[in-house]
């Protein structure tokens, strides 16, 4: 058996089409649901169905797309957060190629920017999926 490294490489976030944000610091967590379907006929083990699944990303150190004359400004995040219900597209790059990807719809959960003066703002947050997590070959 090879021995071999998983390495991180970017989550990006994409409203209506456009690269607004990125980061290569994040995590995600996929789960599943089971319900115990144990009866009497079970005998000394116990059963259980799977009924759902999620997924979840925090990131930190995500910094806006520079468009040529300034990077995504903080209202277009917040307004996902506060006035939208809509969801982001999210796409995570799981090899140096750029053709394996992780891709859904999340909502914004939370989201902190800090930064100083004369410094490009940074922000955290959290992210929960609202579609399938599906593995998807995109062009570089």
């Amino acid at each position: 058996m090879a021995n071999y490294q998983v390495l991180g490489h970017e989550l990006t976030l994409i409203l209506d089409g456009s690269l607004v944000a990125y980061t290569t610091d994040f995590d995600i967590e996929v789960n599943k649901q089971s319900v115990d379907t144990t009866s009497f006929l079970s005998g000394a083990w116990k059963e259980s169905k799977v009924y759902g699944k999620d997924w979840k990303v925090g990131f930190s150190g995500m910094v806006g797309n520079y468009d040529g004359s300034c990077y995504a400004d903080f209202d277009v995040y917040l307004n996902k957060l506060l006035v939208s219900d809509a969801s982001v597209y999210v796409a995570i790059k799981r090899d140096s190629t750029g053709a394996n990807w992780l891709t859904g719809c999340a909502h914004m959960l939370s989201l902190k920017a800090s930064g100083s003066r004369g410094v490009v703002v940074a922000y955290q947050g959290s992210l929960e999926g609202t579609s399938p997590l599906t593995l998807t070959a995109l062009a570089a």
